[in-house]
């Protein structure tokens, strides 16, 4: 036997607020997305904004440009890529209001791969490891990302033809070494490793991180592997914490409520700079 009871509950409908997307990148366009919040019964698409004005300033409040929209709630420069150091204020008018925010692009990371082995790791053989060098050069505090994402060959048999399909994936990164992992922070993306320079601000060090799954698939033939070293602003550092640590828990980072912290006031999202030094890996 069993019994079930219905229970009716109203959430009540709450107000849309205005979700800003917007990493500055250096040596990238500038872009902006903007949308609006859904509620937690919701099941609709995402709502883009595609009627506001948004006009992007330097630190002394010198018009730098207007940027155009090009539908789907996404706004762009056509002639202004972000900048190492470089501070950046927008302006975004949304029907009777506006939002202001700010953030700037850090410096861009020293880096290089120093060598490559194939070992065993926590019992896993085939282990590829690579040992990288990160020189932190200001002697502040600064916040970092690391980011490895793979390029391979997937085969497949389809009527007795060989069909190949070019892919990329973000990889797992997995890693002992105490700078990467020392954070309690990195548990909630392996994809994304959050670390700052509390133990080597001002110096150069040398990490240790691979990956055992490359090679142990005939399906499959990696070509390459980029490893992205990304420099975060506080509020960058800040945006993406507490958004891997949301989808850890969680699905999507916009609905009602979020934990997230983003810098827009009275609005979703985030305006934040990050840097990339990007260092590639080739099979043959």
């Amino acid at each position: 036997m069993a019994c079930r009871k219905t229970i009716n509950y109203k959430i009540p409908n709450q107000q849309q607020i205005l979700v800003v997307n917007s990493i500055l990148i250096n040596d990238s366009f500038i872009a902006i997305e903007l949308s609006q919040t859904q509620g937690i019964t919701d099941n609709v698409p995402t709502v883009t904004i595609n009627d506001a004005s948004i006009s992007i300033y330097d630190k002394d409040t010198n018009l730098i440009e207007v940027l155009s929209n090009s539908g789907n709630g996404r706004y762009l420069s056509l002639i202004n890529k972000g900048s190492e150091m470089k501070f950046y204020i927008a302006k975004i008018s949304v029907q009777n209001s506006q939002y202001w925010v700010s953030d700037s692009i850090p410096q861009k990371s020293i880096s290089s791969v120093k060598d490559t082995s194939r070992i065993s790791f926590l019992g896993r053989p085939n282990y590829f490891n690579i040992d990288y060098k990160i020189k932190d050069v200001q002697n502040i505090t600064n916040n970092y990302g690391l980011k490895i994402k793979r390029f391979f060959e997937k085969y497949q048999t389809i009527n007795s033809i060989i069909d190949t399909a070019y892919l990329e994936e973000w990889l797992i990164i997995d890693t002992k070494d105490f700078i990467l992992t020392e954070n309690e922070i990195t548990q909630f993306s392996k994809e994304q490793l959050l670390f700052n320079d509390r133990n080597f601000n001002n110096t150069e060090i040398e990490v240790k991180f691979g990956n055992a799954n490359l090679f142990n698939q005939k399906s499959q033939k990696t070509l390459k592997l980029i490893i992205y070293l990304e420099q975060y602003s506080i509020s960058g550092f800040e945006y993406y914490r507490t958004l891997n640590e949301h989808l850890f828990y969680q699905n999507d980072p916009f609905s009602q409520p979020s934990a997230i912290k983003g810098n827009v006031p009275n609005a979703y999202g985030a305006f934040v700079g990050k840097s990339i030094k990007a260092d590639t890996i080739k099979f043959y």
